[in-house]
């Protein structure tokens, strides 16, 4: 089972840091902790957005919070989206129609449905990832934002930019194939990056997960 340590640990052995005894993160920490404390949150919640990934996947029937009898912006209804919701992967109505007419604004769902059966992507802990390409990606992503802290050698982060997208495309593959899916879609972040030079800005790293 992974826990933030191992997954920190991952990161740090893949740029050829010092390992670390604890996650818990002052001033007096060694800089292998500090930078992983740094990275760590928004690298999980940007994992978890890049694709559907099963393991993190939840259903629930939602009731509109409010009915709007003379809407101003399209929607009569709204619902609330739980609250930890990371990505909406889709809406449908109670007999499994696919709903297309819909916003999402800030924690708010609009439609012009009376109910919806929404599937969407939790933020989990680390005692509920049980996927292991999960665990690579985000280890091997980590360890690319950390990098540039813990290495001068290039070809170092360049291996660990390699491993998260080789464990994301397997991950995305393996959840194709227990889908019932053949095909998989091209990666949007993996294509934006590929063959680009891997030496990226610090800057660069950190734009990654708004992708």
């Amino acid at each position: 089972m992974a826990t933030k340590l191992s997954i920190w640990n991952q990161a740090i052995d893949l740029v050829g840091g010092a390992e670390i005894s604890s996650t818990n993160v002052t001033d007096n920490s060694p800089i292998e902790a500090r930078s992983c404390n740094t990275h760590y949150d928004n690298c999980l919640k940007s994992l978890l957005r890049m694709h559907a990934w099963n393991f993190s996947k939840r259903k629930i029937s939602l009731e509109p919070e409010v009915i709007k009898t003379n809407p101003v912006f399209n929607y009569k209804y709204s619902f609330e989206l739980p609250e930890e919701s990371l990505r909406v992967i889709r809406p449908l109505l109670s007999g499994g129609q696919k709903v297309n007419d819909f916003e999402i604004i800030g924690n708010i769902i609009e439609a012009n449905v009376s109910s919806l059966q929404l599937t969407y992507i939790q933020l989990v802990s680390e005692d509920e990832i049980i996927d292991p390409f999960f665990e690579g990606a985000l280890a091997a992503f980590l360890a690319w934002k950390i990098g540039p802290k813990l290495t001068d050698k290039p070809r170092m982060i360049n291996d660990a930019f390699n491993a998260f997208r080789y464990n994301l495309t397997k991950g995305r593959s393996a959840d194709a194939i227990e889908d019932g899916i053949d095909y998989v879609q091209s990666n949007t972040l993996l294509d934006a990056f590929h063959g680009q030079d891997p030496n990226l800005s610090l800057a660069a790293r950190q734009g990654v997960g708004d992708v």
